[in-house]
């Protein structure tokens, strides 16, 4: 299937067929080992943890590194997080 698509920055002709298309909206792998991605990018496990859309925002949970936690924010990281549901960094305790 022959597709004119916009990256953002030019225009390119994507000529994977309907099944690869298909297959890909269900398992897309980004790399070696991760990222991996399911159902078209509503669920992504990363080397660190993993990041589930939910309506206007991620819901993410972090598994492995110097920190630990799950928070919600409208763009995945935890810079812009609204609710911390564990291991709240200690600017944003109370």
């Amino acid at each position: 299937m022959r597709l004119t698509r916009w990256n953002g920055e030019r225009w390119y002709v994507d000529n994977r067929s309907i099944w690869r298309h298909i297959f890909e909206w269900f398992v897309w792998v980004g790399g070696h080992p991760t990222p991996v991605s399911l159902f078209g990018h509503r669920v992504t496990f990363f080397g660190w943890g993993v990041q589930v859309q939910i309506g206007g925002g991620y819901l993410v949970r972090v598994t492995r590194g110097g920190w630990r936690g799950m928070y919600w924010s409208p763009d995945g990281t935890p810079t812009h997080a609204t609710v911390w549901f564990s291991h709240a960094p200690q600017e944003v305790r109370p």
